[in-house]
């Protein structure tokens, strides 16, 4: 949850629900401060879309022109609160226009529809300047947490038809991979190969896990501190 690779981009997650979208608006301002073509996109649920520091951010980007797309992945659910009982309005998307920012909301289970309006609203900020907000309609078959089915046996939050008609009718995997077989850009035997690839692959890391030693307490400190320097940074600048 916290893995953070600042080579590829990536500024980590956060253990407190939406404070990783002023991250993002921080690393926009630091990329139009520095004037280079960096857009920040923020991954954000609709629990978090609640928050006031989520609702502080999207203003201040709106009013500083920051390169930013707030991505909120809307699952239908907070943890147990259904959305319907804890976001007003029909979609989150439509918020945008309380901070005159661009607002869309689309079929977060479309694995191309993904992808082609990311791209679209990243070359569109690149450009603009301007923040934009996109939420992804989609949906978890699990539980938010790994206890969760036990803990909430009794008093259950949705229902399964619900879960079973999103996995059978709208799942992006299943989707994606009838696309891919109908535009022939790969065969079935090849996508049952890749399957079996994966897995295999996954049962051998798990298995690399499980026969590995502990590592010594000694180890702890490591990859606490970078070990990078930053002599030539303009502090003076910020």
């Amino acid at each position: 949850m916290h893995m953070v690779d600042f080579s590829l981009g990536i500024f980590g997650c956060n253990a407190i629900v939406g404070a990783s979208v002023p991250h993002a608006a921080g690393a926009a301002f630091s990329s139009k401060m520095d004037g280079d073509d960096r857009v920040s996109v923020s991954f954000f649920g609709d629990g978090a879309s609640n928050q006031g520091v989520v609702h502080e951010t999207m203003n201040m980007a709106s009013i500083w022109d920051l390169p930013v797309v707030f991505l909120c992945e809307n699952n239908q659910y907070g943890v147990s609160t259904s959305q319907e009982d804890a976001v007003a309005g029909e979609q989150i998307s439509g918020r945008a226009d309380s901070y005159d920012m661009d607002g869309e909301t689309i079929n977060g289970q479309n694995v191309l529809e993904v992808y082609e309006t990311i791209q679209e609203a990243v070359k569109t900020t690149r450009e603009t300047s301007r923040p934009r907000l996109v939420e992804c309609k989609t949906y978890r078959y699990k539980g938010h947490f790994s206890g969760e089915k036990d803990l909430l046996r009794d008093r259950p939050y949705r229902a399964e038809e619900e879960i079973e008609e999103w996995r059978r009718e709208r799942d992006p995997i299943d989707t994606f991979r009838k696309a891919l077989i109908e535009e022939d850009v790969f065969t079935e035997e090849t996508l049952d190969q890749i399957d079996v690839d994966v897995k295999a692959r996954l049962e051998d890391a798990a298995e690399f896990a499980l026969e590995s030693e502990y590592p010594s307490g000694d180890r702890a400190p490591e990859y606490t501190y970078s070990e990078q320097s930053y002599p030539n940074f303009p502090a003076e600048k910020y």
